[in-house]
């Protein structure tokens, strides 16, 4: 009788995934947003030392309330080296008429071992709104806030400016 060895390594981890606001495109009214994803290893010795595919998506709604994703692949090893180890992609996220947006994101990457497919994921986030309600003027190639005034009767007085956002006037800042 043939003596069969089976060495079984049970391998957990604990995966997360944050995001954060690298720049804001207030011409355009949108926003980079670095979405990280972090891996630790909680147990266990195996490991990956071949790239695997990790994706993130993220999602976002448009002024129709219809919502859109958008999708990054990246290659994702994990040595045996290391205990914990994150990378990242960033996505533009245009937001809605109103500067306003709340987005959805995650990560997945299947392990290939006994840790399985790790799947964090947020939803709901509000987003800082972008300001749609500033007065801008060009200056030199370069857009600034601006301060309207107006002349009366041979006197400068600072004027209340109304921009229309939505079919709704608002006072600007």
């Amino acid at each position: 009788m043939e003596k069969l060895e089976l060495n079984i390594q049970l391998f957990a981890a604990s995966a997360s995934i944050n995001n954060a606001r690298q720049s804001v495109d207030d011409d355009n009214n949108n926003e980079v947003q670095r979405i990280t994803f972090s891996i630790t290893r909680t147990s266990g010795t195996t490991h990956w030392d071949m790239n695997k595919t990790l994706t993130f998506t993220l999602k976002y709604y448009n002024d129709n309330g219809t919502q859109s994703t958008l999708t990054q692949s990246v290659n994702f090893s994990f040595p045996e080296s290391v205990t914990t180890k994150s990378t990242y992609v960033d996505f533009t996220v245009p937001h809605k008429d109103d500067g306003t947006q709340t987005i959805d994101y995650e990560a997945s990457i299947a392990t290939g071992t006994s840790a399985g497919t790790l799947n964090p994921k947020k939803t709901s986030v509000v987003l800082e709104p972008i300001d749609r309600q500033t007065l801008r003027i060009r200056v030199n190639g370069e857009w600034k806030k601006a301060i309207p005034y107006v002349r009366v009767n041979g006197e400068w007085k600072k004027a209340k400016a109304y921009i229309r956002v939505n079919n709704e006037w608002k006072k600007g800042k």
